[in-house]
C-alpha cells in the first residue's frame, strides 16, 4: 500500500511538473486525495519560488530524502508529543525537504535538461492529424498545443520538450491523408518511448446549430506510449493523430488515435511549419 501511495505521489509530481494542476492530480485520486492534498501544496508553494525541472540524478537523491524523512515520522508517531502536530504539516515538511534537495540539485551546472529550439533544417518534424469519428460534426474545431514532450528510453525521467511554431491546427482541415507540420528542431538522436502534447483549449463550431462549444480534457494532455527512434543520420517525422468523439448529451471529447500515430525516418524533405501536407504514416 505505501509502494502504491509512493508511485501515485511520484506520479502527481511529474504531472505538476508538466503543466497539470493541482486539481487535475486530485481528482485523478480522490482515494488519497487527502493525503496528496498537503503535500502537493507545498511542492506548489516551492515550486513558484524556486522554477526547475529535476533531473534523473537530483530525483534519486530527493526520493530518498523523502523516505529518510517518512522512516524519521514512523519511529515519531510512537511519542505521545507527535499527537500534538497536525499530521499534515509532517507531510509537508516531508515534502518540502524532497523539492529543496531537488532543486539544488538542479541548480548544478550541467545537469539542466536540453531546450529545444525550432530550426528549419532540425532532424525532428513534429506533425498533427485528424481520424474522422465525429469531427463531420464540425464547421471547425480547433486544438491550442501549448508543449509537446518526448520521453527518454534510456533515462525514463528525462522528457525532452519544445514549444510548437504552430500552436493552434484545425482538425477539420487534417481529416484523412491530411496533416499539419506544427514544428521542426534538432532532437537528441536515440531511442523514446512515450509522446506528450500539452492542450490549452480546444474550440469548435457545430454544424447543425453554428453553436461555439469548449471541448473539455481531463487532464490537459493528449500522452500516447509509441517506441520510436532518431537517427543521427536521418529525418525523423512523427505524426499525433488526434480524433473528436461525441460521449452522449451534446458533449464530445478528444483523444489521441494511437494506431495512426507513430514515425517515419526520411533522408530529407522539404516543409514549412504550418503547411498542411497530404501524406501521412
Amino acid at each position: 500500500m505505501a509502494n502504491d501511495f509512493d508511485r501515485i505521489l511520484d506520479e502527481c509530481v511529474d504531472r505538476i511538473n508538466h503543466g497539470d494542476s493541482l486539481e487535475d492530480c486530485l481528482s485523478a485520486y480522490p482515494a488519497h486525495a487527502e493525503r496528496l492534498k498537503p503535500l502537493l501544496r507545498s511542492m506548489c508553494g516551492v515550486q513558484q519560488a524556486f522554477t526547475f525541472v529535476p533531473s534523473a540524478d537530483a530525483k534519486r537523491v530527493a526520493r530518498q530524502k523523502f523516505q529518510d524523512a517518512l522512516g524519521k515520522q514512523q519511529k515519531a508517531s510512537s511519542n505521545p508529543i507527535f499527537g500534538l502536530i497536525s499530521r499534515p504539516i509532517v507531510w509537508a515538511a516531508a515534502v518540502l525537504i524532497v523539492v529543496v534537495v531537488a532543486g539544488i540539485s538542479v541548480m548544478r551546472p550541467g545537469m539542466n535538461p536540453p531546450s529545444l529550439v525550432s530550426n528549419p533544417e532540425g532532424n525532428f518534424i513534429f506533425l498533427v492529424s485528424d481520424e474522422p469519428n465525429a469531427i463531420g460534426d464540425f464547421e471547425n474545431l480547433n486544438v491550442t498545443i501549448s508543449r509537446v514532450g518526448l520521453q527518454d528510453a534510456q533515462d525514463t525521467d528525462n522528457w525532452i520538450e519544445f514549444t510548437p511554431e504552430t500552436n493552434t491546427v484545425d482538425l477539420t482541415q487534417l481529416q484523412g491523408a491530411n496533416s499539419q507540420e506544427i514544428w521542426r528542431g534538432d532532437v537528441p538522436a536515440g531511442q523514446y518511448l512515450q509522446l506528450f502534447i500539452s492542450v490549452s483549449e480546444v474550440r469548435g463550431k457545430l454544424k447543425s446549430t453554428g453553436q461555439t462549444i469548449e471541448v473539455k480534457l481531463p487532464s490537459n494532455k493528449l500522452q500516447i506510449s509509441e517506441q520510436f527512434e532518431v537517427a543521427p543520420d536521418s529525418i525523423t517525422r512523427f505524426t499525433f493523430d488526434i480524433t473528436v468523439i461525441q460521449t452522449g448529451n451534446g458533449k464530445y471529447i478528444i483523444k489521441p488515435q494511437i494506431g495512426e500515430s507513430g514515425a517515419q525516418q526520411e533522408q530529407s524533405i522539404e516543409s514549412k511549419p504550418g503547411e498542411i501536407k497530404d501524406k501521412k504514416k
